[in-house]
């Protein structure tokens, strides 16, 4: 079963995308792959805190899906980082809940942030790709 937001896309966007962008190839099309939400666990480093659970509780609340670790890579001993060290937690989100989220975040979660002023077109690179920063995730 299909997400409402993939349905609409294929029934109404992507027909009027064909027509509008000239192209045959259903595959051409722009469309959603993947969706990366990110959190980086820093300022609970540097306080020397390691218990960050309840950053990857947030996480699997808000994506339903469990997410992964982040290890640092390299030790850096300027911001008292040390290799295989948590800095972050990651969750990739396709099919369903990749539209399910999408959905939720526009409809819900984006028009309760205070004094928004729409999504800049800074956010996207030349290869289809968008990226959106938030820095308080308690809406």
């Amino acid at each position: 079963m299909k997400a409402p937001l993939q349905e609409k896309y294929d029934k109404e966007v992507a027909p009027m995308l064909k027509k509008e962008l000239k192209r045959t190839n259903p595959n051409d099309l722009p469309q959603l792959v993947k969706i990366t939400v990110n959190v980086g666990i820093g300022k609970l480093m540097t306080q020397g805190s390691k218990d960050y659970s309840f950053v990857e509780e947030n996480i699997a609340r808000i994506t339903g899906q469990k997410p992964s670790l982040r290890k640092a890579r390299i030790s850096i001993s300027n911001f008292k980082l040390r290799e295989g060290v948590v800095v972050g937690v990651a969750v990739t989100l396709r099919g369903r809940r990749m539209y399910d989220f999408v959905e939720k975040l526009v409809s819900i979660a984006l028009p309760r942030v205070r004094d928004f002023q729409g999504i800049a077109l800074k956010g996207f690179d030349g290869k289809g790709n968008f990226s959106l920063g938030m820095r308080d995730c308690t809406i």
